[in-house]
């Protein structure tokens, strides 16, 4: 298992679970902001929110990027885990766009300080900077998130661990 570790500037959160969700497969064309998943990206998302059900995993909180590929790949994940009973809800913040700097990121993550484990569903290449800058690796090229994949970092007593990296063929719940 690849692990992580690096030391935080300041400690965000005692112990707290980010789940870091980079959008499944969307369509191609404009706007962009109104592309919709394809067919691969649906079973990508799927794959995804059968795999975390399968252990068990409950969001405390929950928040996707506003736009539609992000939001279809957060609410498919978010079904699969929960089914039908009522379980967290979904959130939108522009926090989880490309547009949002690195400095406005870590300051939303400290008012998340509430809670222990959280989804963010987004898009590259924030998603995979800010990846790297929590794991304070100098390359993100050597975190970058595929479409579709997880990252799950663990924050504790100022250190970043990185638990998890996970693609949607690596949960073993989609075919080549």
């Amino acid at each position: 298992m690849l692990m992580l570790v690096s030391q935080l500037p300041q400690p965000l959160n005692e112990l707290m679970k980010i789940y870091l969700l980079r959008h499944a497969e969307a369509a191609e064309g404009t706007p962009d902001a109104e592309r919709p998943l394809t067919r691969k990206g649906i079973l990508q998302s799927k794959a995804m929110g059968q795999f975390l059900a399968a252990r068990g995993v409950k969001f405390d909180a929950a928040f996707t990027s506003p736009l539609v590929r992000a939001v279809e790949t957060a609410e498919l994940v978010l079904e699969e885990m929960q089914g039908k009973k009522k379980g967290v809800k979904l959130q939108k913040t522009e926090h989880l766009l490309n547009e949002c700097s690195t400095r406005e990121f870590e300051a939303w993550l400290k008012e998340l300080a509430g809670f222990n484990k959280v989804l963010m569903v987004g898009h590259n290449p924030s998603l995979s900077l800010h990846l790297a800058r929590l794991l304070h690796t100098h390359s993100p090229v050597a975190v970058t998130l595929p479409k579709g994949a997880l990252a799950v970092v663990r924050l504790e007593g100022g250190q970043a661990v990185l638990k998890l990296f996970l693609t949607p063929k690596q949960t073993g719940l989609m075919e080549e």
